[in-house]
């Protein structure tokens, strides 16, 4: 009579069997490790753990007008002219667009003035514009800042449709940080944009072009 012969499930799988099972259990082990261990930057600082940085918030209002008050400062530095007779050419006089009280749109006879500058700017391939907005002193300061930038950007816009390209246009909005000079700040006349030409002889103006509302 034979011994019966008694096989628990497995045995009969061969010898690749173990090694196959060993090899998977290897890589499980380094994928769990590579998984969990601490991954580091360019300069070699652990990272894995640090959450992810919050998204910039906007800057608060306060630092919007400290912004405005370094244009104004600039846009004030041409009035400190340089010593008289120290050789360098007066400013071109400028095209000085006014607006109706809180009305960001300039007055209709401002496209063909940029046509003008359009005309002229192809003429004179080395000129280029500052388109400077103000608002007067009626209202709050980011009120005043954002009528004045939307009224730069409104001038600023016809004057790309008539063909000066982007790059040879600065606009920014002032608020009412750059009064006219010898004028209040609740004037009518502040609330104006100022087109600088630059970098160019002969100017476009021999004075002050202006458009009224």
């Amino acid at each position: 009579m034979s011994a019966a012969v008694v096989r628990v499930p497995g045995e009969d799988l061969g010898w690749a069997f173990p090694i196959a099972l060993g090899v998977v259990g290897a890589a499980c082990c380094w994928g769990a490790l590579v998984t969990w261990a601490p991954r580091t930057d360019d300069a070699g600082r652990a990272s894995s753990l640090t959450p992810a940085a919050a998204p910039a918030a906007s800057p608060p209002a306060s630092v919007v007008v400290e912004r405005v008050v370094e244009r104004a400062d600039e846009a004030r530095a041409p009035a400190a002219a340089s010593p008289a007779g120290a050789g360098a050419d007066p400013p071109c006089p400028p095209l000085v667009v006014t607006f109706r009280h809180g009305w960001p749109g300039p007055p209709p006879a401002t496209e063909a003035a940029a046509r003008g500058l359009a005309d002229f700017a192809a003429a004179n391939p080395s000129a280029t514009f500052v388109v400077d907005g103000h608002a007067d002193g009626t209202g709050n300061e980011i009120t005043n800042f954002d009528l004045s930038r939307r009224r730069a950007a409104s001038v600023g816009g016809l004057l790309e449709r008539a063909g000066v390209a982007r790059a040879r246009l600065t606009i920014r909005g002032l608020g009412a940080y750059v009064p006219l000079e010898g004028e209040p700040e609740t004037a009518a006349a502040n609330r104006r944009v100022v087109v600088q030409i630059k970098n160019v002889r002969p100017c476009p103006y021999v004075r002050q072009e202006n458009v009224n509302p």
